[in-house]
């Protein structure tokens, strides 16, 4: 099983230090238009304080990049980015990161529903969203439906 060679999965928040790497993380040419740069992401978060990025860690290698936020008006989680690099894809690294970052938006009692968005041309990601208990709300973002879990 490829989540056997998996050691240390960590999300670390994004610092000077790190920074460039996480920009560096890319898709596969295929999939660049269902994920928006780092780069953008990051640049957002400096605008948008509700937005909390964090660089995907094995060990002390940089595998992967995930973005949460609370949506102000609702109070809700959004899952606002997730990718993980092309070199460590297809190894499991998707599925646990998302599994890990499921249960840390779960642990927070005063919130019970994750939003995420997801573009229709994807049916990778639907299928893995939709095993983590995800449905579709029946609106869309622009070219994306969302998708949403309750978990209270």
């Amino acid at each position: 099983m490829a989540e056997e060679k998996i050691r240390t999965l960590q999300f670390r928040p994004v610092t000077r230090q790190n920074f460039f790497a996480c920009c560096q993380l890319s898709v596969a040419e295929e999939q660049r238009p269902f994920v928006a740069p780092n780069s953008y992401s990051l640049a957002q978060s400096k605008f948008e304080p509700e937005c909390e990025p964090f660089a995907i860690y094995d060990g002390e290698e940089m595998v992967g990049f995930i973005m949460f936020a609370i949506d102000p008006k609702t109070n809700d989680y959004w899952i606002d980015r997730f990718m993980i690099d092309q070199r460590f894809q297809n190894q499991g690294y998707g599925k646990a990161a998302f599994r890990m970052a499921l249960e840390r938006l779960e642990n927070d009692s005063t919130r019970s529903r994750i939003f995420l968005d997801v573009n229709e041309r994807n049916p990778i990601a639907q299928r893995m969203y939709e095993g983590f208990g995800f449905a579709w709300t029946g609106e869309m973002n622009g070219d994306e439906r969302i998708m949403l879990k309750q978990y209270r």
